[in-house]
């Protein structure tokens, strides 16, 4: 009984002990933080220090902006200058594009030169024009055909008044081609076809009505829903009118 009591008295010591200890070293360790916080600096130091950061990284980004500012500057200078480039080469090559052209066409118009009808004169090539325009159903479409085969044709169709005075209102699709033809026949007289589909009612007609003194030969074959505007349009002197067909 002795022994036991002995031995619970060794226990409640040690127990003692530990807890002395644990009690030490919490209390240690509040002492070193609470001296850490009595010597921390106070709270305008913080302030400052932190005032003075952000100053510096606004003077960074002012510098880095300063940077960018200067390469956009040169890359947009750079880019003026190839662009300039550029400009310069596309010029470079659309003049050397019109020279090559205008060698070719040369070259044709000497080619084509030395074959046997192109030996003959324009009066007789005039007449074939002509010609060839009677026989086709679309006058326009037959001129337009011959006068676009080679430069000296072109010449020629464009001297010959003759093909540009005849004037199917059907052909001419706008008044800007009817003018065109107008202006090349230049001052001989004038044919006028107008077939029932014709829109009478168009700038075409005022075109016409505006150079009836020219005309000499109407074609006209109309419906009832075309006759009244047409007449209207019409209804002007034609000094030059030799043939009228309705």
């Amino acid at each position: 009984m002795m022994q036991e009591n002995s031995m619970d008295g060794d226990n409640s010591e040690t127990g003692s002990d530990y807890s002395s200890d644990a009690h030490e070293y919490w209390d240690d360790a509040l002492d070193s933080r609470i001296d850490l916080i009595g010597n921390a600096p106070p709270a305008q130091e913080y302030s400052g220090v932190i005032t003075s950061s952000i100053q510096a990284l606004d003077k960074e980004k002012q510098v880095l902006q300063d940077a960018i500012d200067i390469i956009n500057r040169r890359c947009s200078s750079e880019e003026q200058a190839l662009r300039e480039v550029l400009r310069t080469i596309h010029e470079h090559r659309a003049c050397e594009k019109r020279v090559i052209d205008s060698s070719i066409a040369t070259v044709h118009y000497h080619r084509n030169a030395l074959i046997p009808m192109a030996r003959l004169p324009p009066e007789i090539m005039s007449r074939i024009f002509v010609f060839h325009a009677q026989l086709e159903r679309k006058w326009l479409k037959a001129v337009l055909t011959s006068t676009r085969v080679c430069k000296r044709w072109r010449q020629i169709g464009l001297s010959c008044l003759e093909l540009w005075s005849h004037i199917d209102y059907e052909d001419c699709r706008s008044v800007a081609w009817m003018d065109t033809i107008i202006k090349r026949s230049r001052s001989v007289p004038l044919s006028l076809v107008i077939n029932g589909r014709a829109d009478v009612g168009s700038g075409k007609m005022a075109l016409v009505a505006n150079n009836l003194h020219r005309f000499k030969s109407f074609d006209l074959q109309i419906w009832n829903a075309n006759t009244d505007r047409l007449l209207e349009a019409l209804n002007k002197p034609v000094p030059l009118l030799r043939r009228l067909q309705i």
